[in-house]
């Protein structure tokens, strides 16, 4: 909408009680603060023989002399001023006394300072002049003084290009804009909009000051930088007579429109000015027209505006295009339903609205009304005859878009009325499975309710997956815990190889050991299923640094020994933490498995921990490979602390590759530190199957084996 002016940025009296002592660092002394604020003549003048500082300043920069200014408190202005204040002081706004003692047009205040030499062409930070203010307040004795000082004054603009008659124009006050006009202002000065007066007037629905500028010779056909006319503004306005009077006196049409095509209907009916829309139509304004890149007509704005029920019956009584389309291919009934006005709804439908019309995405007024969640409006649209089964380019129906969103109420008619349950998006989804991946609290008793209807809790979108991947990704535990009790399987994998379990696993929040304990329970033997690239639920648990949920399905799968992904990678639980720096979970996966170990025969388990984070992967590294090239010291010691001690550091990968070969390729200066002060030199120098010491390779940077590596994410 159009810029409209403001008045000056402070309060009639901007000194809060100055913070500062009875004379502070600042110099203002509370005590004439005080004698000018209750106009104690005599009290000024005691205090002024006492020496008291008169140009001490607030914390905002007003100085007594601002407060007598505006009080219009004459005498002791005078004794100020006789005392050293200066006339022109400036407050933090650069404000001035001037400026103050013309808002409250105190006329012997004003002729006072200018006697004394203030400066009438002073302007403060948004530039207005003392005559702005006056223009505002309609101050016009104030007015008459800094004009007969300062002629020039007159057409001064503030930081918007305004002159005093614009802000006199749009406040209403005609005796100061005759006062201008009077002095020859310019009646056609243009603000930075391109704005005049009789705009400013027509905005503000002064038709008096209107006018007034029109019989001085105003131009009221013209047109701001945008196109807009003062028949746009007095329909934003909505003042009916300043409508009628510009329609009897401009040559204007009714239908003249703004650079995007907006005419004074669209405006009127935006803003909800059902008498100014009457009007217009009267005057044979055309209800059809389009304004802006979206083509909304003057029924799209009435549908959806906050107040446009009066001017939609108004624009249907005028035969407007009920089915007309906005840019999107939406009708008015598509904007009643999605902001919820169900007066407008019911009157478009009452008078032929389609209500099977789709826009360009294939969404109906129903899918509309499920998507925001307006029960009323989706009931009474089914009982019109909505289709419920229509769908979206997308594939989604009314029932996807309701469920997604927990719109439960919505869903229930949906179903009630006998929509297709079963039906699919372009995904392979049906609505179980977005209500089952969505975040809105409400999902679970819309999963409740399309379990209880008989939708299938087992179907499968394009990728594979269930509704019960979908809950576990979003890690609801509400919603697995109704779809497993409905038939849905914890082990079934989506074509990647996931299973529910992995992708609650992959996940970090407070509510991921509760879903993965619901599923173990229901199927412990899908914490044993791989994914394609080999890698157990439990790998991801480690890789998302979760060692509750780690702990818990370590102790569910019963293995002795660490858990290896299968090809192409072998990755143990150990090399996944050390890949990824997580000391502690490392740490206490070695100690569960090494326990694990204990319940063996003594032979078998002194091989086994003599050999524990020795383990290769299919590139024969193992994990020290792994924790000394992404320089992470803590699970170097870790695995340093264990019954291999230094034999991992110069165990060999299939490259011949060892441990400080790593750390010296990646630059881990800390790890190299630790193993050259742990190996002989002739280790610290072995070469690899290209006869490169752990030196070339830092010369080579990352370009080598070892940093071309599959990672989990």
């Amino acid at each position: 909408m159009p810029h409209t002016p403001k008045k000056a940025a402070f309060s009639p009296l901007t000194m809060s009680p100055p913070k500062c002592d009875e004379k502070g660092s600042s110099g203002c002394s509370m005590e004439l603060v005080r004698a000018v604020l209750s106009n104690d003549e005599e009290g000024v003048l005691n205090l002024i023989d006492e020496n008291v500082d008169v140009n001490g300043l607030d914390e905002k920069g007003t100085s007594p002399l601002h407060l007598a200014a505006f009080f219009g408190h004459d005498a002791i202005v005078g004794a100020l001023l006789d005392a050293g204040a200066r006339v022109d002081a400036r407050d933090h706004l650069w404000i001035t006394p001037l400026h103050r003692a013309c808002i409250r047009n105190n006329y012997n205040v004003v002729l006072t300072l200018l006697e004394r030499g203030a400066n009438p062409r002073s302007q403060c930070k948004r530039f207005m002049t003392p005559l702005h203010l006056a223009a505002q307040h309609n101050a016009t004795k104030s007015a008459e003084l800094l004009l007969t000082y300062a002629p020039d004054v007159i057409d001064k603009t503030d930081w918007n290009g305004c002159t005093a008659l614009h802000h006199a124009s749009y406040y209403g006050n005609v005796e100061f804009v005759q006062l201008l006009l009077g002095r020859e202002a310019n009646i056609n000065a243009k603000n930075k909009q391109g704005r005049m007066a009789v705009h400013w007037a027509s905005m503000g629905a002064h038709m008096n000051v209107l006018r007034v500028l029109h019989e001085n010779g105003a131009e009221l056909n013209s047109r701001d930088s945008q196109s807009n006319t003062v028949l746009h503004y007095a329909a934003i306005s909505g003042d009916v007579d300043l409508v009628h009077f510009i329609l009897q006196n401009a040559t204007m049409t009714v239908d003249c429109a703004s650079v995007d095509g907006c005419t004074a209907l669209h405006y009127a009916v935006n803003n909800g000015r059902s008498r100014v829309v009457e009007t217009l139509l009267n005057n044979g304004a055309d209800p059809n027209l389009t304004c802006g890149p979206q083509a909304f007509s003057a029924l799209h704005l009435s549908a959806g505006s906050t107040e446009g029920t009066l001017c939609c019956e108004l624009l249907l009584k005028a035969g407007c295009n009920i089915a007309q389309r906005s840019g999107d291919g939406s009708t008015a009934l598509h904007y009643a339903c999605e902001f919820g006005r169900i007066a407008r709804t019911k009157m478009l439908v009452d008078r032929g609205a389609p209500v099977n019309a789709v826009n360009e995405e294939g969404i109906s007024p129903l899918h509309v009304a499920a998507r925001f969640g307006h029960d009323i409006i989706a009931r009474f649209l089914i009982e019109s005859g909505a289709d419920l089964d229509l769908q979206t380019s997308d594939g989604e129906t009314a029932l996807h878009l309701a469920a997604y969103r927990g719109f439960l109420n919505v869903a229930r008619a949906l179903c009630e009325n006998g929509c297709n349950i079963h039906l699919v998006d372009s995904n392979n989804r049906t609505a179980l499975h977005v209500a089952a991946q969505s975040s809105n609290p409400n999902s679970e008793f819309v999963v409740e309710c399309l379990l209880s209807v008989g939708i299938e809790p087992q179907a499968r979108d394009l990728s594979g997956r269930s509704a019960l991947h979908y809950a576990a990704r979003n890690c609801v535990s509400s919603i697995i815990y109704k779809l497993m009790n409905a038939g849905a399987e914890v082990d079934v994998q989506d074509i990647y190889g996931f299973t529910p379990l992995h992708y609650a696993a992959a996940l970090k929040n407070d509510s991921v050991f509760k879903c993965i304990k619901l599923m173990c329970r229901a199927n412990d033997s899908s914490v044993q299923r791989s994914d394609v690239n080999g890698f157990l639920p439990i790998h991801y648990a480690v890789f998302a640094d979760n060692v509750d949920v780690t702990m818990l399905l370590a102790d569910v799968m019963n293995n002795i020994s660490v858990p290896s992904s299968q090809m192409p990678l072998q990755m143990t639980l150990y090399h996944v933490a050390a890949r990824y720096r997580h000391s502690q979970l490392l740490h206490k996966l070695l100690a569960f498995y090494h326990m694990r170990s204990l319940n063996l025969d003594k032979e078998l388990a002194a091989k086994l921990n003599n050999t524990i984070g020795l383990e290769a992967d299919a590139n024969g590294r193992i994990p020290m490979h792994y924790a000394m090239s992404q320089g992470c010291r803590s699970c170097m010691e870790i695995l340093l602390g264990t019954a291999i001690r230094k034999r991992a550091l110069i165990c060999k990968d299939n490259n011949g590759i060892t441990p400080v070969h790593a750390a010296a390729a990646r630059g881990s200066v800390e790890c190299l530190t630790q193993a050259v002060g742990m190996l002989k030199p002739m280790d610290v120098n072995v070469l690899d199957k290209k006869s490169r010491q752990g030196r070339s390779l830092r010369c080579a940077g990352d370009d080598w084996a070892l940093s071309h590596k599959h990672t989990m994410k």
